[in-house]
């Protein structure tokens, strides 16, 4: 009864400055993103037709080609303050195409990758990317195997998910956190090799997840601290979704592990969900640190005297005060937030408001955000125009930032235009607003 005690004291414990570039891509994907997830493959698919024969055969009538292509050409002007020093004007060419080649030789296997080519003047990028090469596989009819290079996405949180917007965080001094933790703990899969499992149970599904980062292979055959572990459990209780899940991190991250839970429910058409991340504390050396006795009682090589004896000896403190004074994490990160659209008629109307508490026992920082996301779509010029609003605010640092944004779709077909503005305000910068002004013209194109 003790050990269960400890362990649901644990879970309940769980329970900005933005540069040029970042602000310029946002616009348009603030836009985009806000009313719908956009998939891979949007448009028409060119299926190649082959006169082989066998198994050979059989792989080339299942190719599909696809891709996506979009080119951004604009300007963008930044300043802080009225000096011609801190004002700076900049032309803007973006240029991104992917392209998609999937196959499903038959209905428990199928493969895919895509391949983009980039060329961006704001963030001095050209080159050819192999962004994914992964195949699924249904064992059985029942478990789900996924290999390869992949990205994958974990998670309820919507805006402080955002590794571009929010992935770097302040504390009350301004200095950056020493290993960010972000709500979704797979930001760094799409630079890893994966394997993937998933077994349905019950109402739910039961995760696996290994990750290695393959530029690690020309130091030699890989070791198992090269090695990053994940899992999840994500059940459907009553009408509500919960997950519990966690991760460990490869010698390279310098990382401790992760557990959280997540629970998300739809409440007259509003989707509430809420999140608690904690970051463990690990050490080595078990005989010189008390967390590694609390890992070794929940894993039955340590009794709960034994813990208690250390824990008296080391701190003259109970196992339950320990964990309440905050020694056994080091970081935890709580969300909260609700996303709600109305779309019976136009305008489509959506809202996403969230919440974040950031506390560091180790600076005794105790930081506090909020985000706030509002949208109009297909609204005026023949349902052609779309407004945006997205606020953040740092009540620790009393600084925060506003976007707003206009655009008009399909000015001529596939070519939008958007046109922005945006303010850092507040003692972080210097009490002196850091403006941003941008307009540009943006061609999309799925073939």
């Amino acid at each position: 009864m003790k050990k269960l005690l400890i362990v649901l004291l644990s879970i309940v414990i769980i329970s900005f400055n933005v540069y040029a570039e970042d602000s310029f891509d946002d616009f348009s994907d603030d836009m985009s993103s806000f009313f719908e997830d956009v998939e891979d493959t949007n448009g028409p698919v060119i299926v190649e037709k082959n006169q082989a024969s066998g198994l050979l055969g059989t792989i080339l009538d299942t190719i599909k080609l696809s891709g996506h292509l979009d080119a951004t050409l604009g300007v963008l002007f930044q300043m802080q303050g009225l000096s011609k020093d801190n004002m700076t004007f900049l032309p803007v060419f973006d240029f991104n195409n992917y392209l998609y080649l999937t196959t499903n030789i038959n209905n428990i296997f199928s493969f895919r990758t895509s391949v983009l080519t980039n060329l961006s003047t704001l963030q001095s990028t050209a080159g050819i990317t192999l962004n994914e090469i992964y195949f699924d596989y249904l064992l059985l009819n029942r478990i789900y195997l996924t290999a390869g290079k992949k990205s994958y996405t974990w998670g309820y949180i919507r805006l402080f998910s955002d590794a571009t917007e929010y992935g770097t965080g302040f504390d009350a001094r301004g200095n950056t956190y020493a290993g960010n933790l972000h709500t979704d703990i797979m930001t760094n899969s799409i630079n890893r090799i994966s394997a993937q499992i998933r077994i349905p149970v019950w109402t739910g599904t039961i995760t696996g997840l290994g990750l290695y980062n393959y530029n690690l292979l020309s130091a030699g055959l890989p070791s198992a601290s090269d090695f990053a572990f994940a899992g999840s459990i994500e059940m459907i209780l009553g009408h509500t979704s919960v997950n519990l899940f966690g991760r460990t991190y490869a010698s390279e991250d310098n990382s401790n592990p992760v557990v959280g839970v997540e629970a998300k429910r739809t409440i007259f058409g509003a989707d509430i969900y809420g999140q608690g991340l904690m970051k463990i504390k690990y050490k080595e050396n078990i005989s010189t640190n008390i967390d590694n006795y609390i890992y070794g009682y929940m894993l039955n090589y340590v009794t709960y005297n034994e813990l208690q004896e250390k824990m008296t000896e080391m701190y003259n403190t109970t196992v339950s005060e320990y964990l309440y004074n905050n020694r056994f994490y080091e970081k935890i990160i709580a969300t909260g937030g609700f996303y709600r659209t109305w779309e019976t008629a136009d305008p489509t109307i959506g809202v996403n408001f969230e919440y974040q508490y950031i506390y560091t026992p180790s600076t005794a920082v105790h930081d506090s955000r909020i985000a706030l996301q509002f949208g109009l779509k297909n609204i005026g010029l023949k349902d052609k125009v779309n407004l945006g609003v997205l606020f953040h605010y740092n009540f620790v640092q009393a600084s925060g930032n506003v976007k707003l944004a206009f655009s008009i779709s399909n000015i001529v077909p596939a070519l939008d235009w958007t046109s922005g503005f945006e303010c850092h305000f507040g003692p972080y910068y210097g009490n002196v607003p850091k403006l941003l002004f941008t307009t540009y013209l943006k061609l999309n194109v799925d073939y």
